[in-house]
């Protein structure tokens, strides 16, 4: 089993939120 620590999911959360802040900044262009 894979454990996953809070720094992992705090990573994955911050890199989520910046994948969609591109997002929304190109569909705005």
């Amino acid at each position: 089993m894979i454990r996953i620590t809070e720094d992992a999911l705090d990573y994955l959360r911050k890199k989520n939120y910046v994948v969609l802040l591109k997002l929304v900044n190109t569909s705005l262009c």
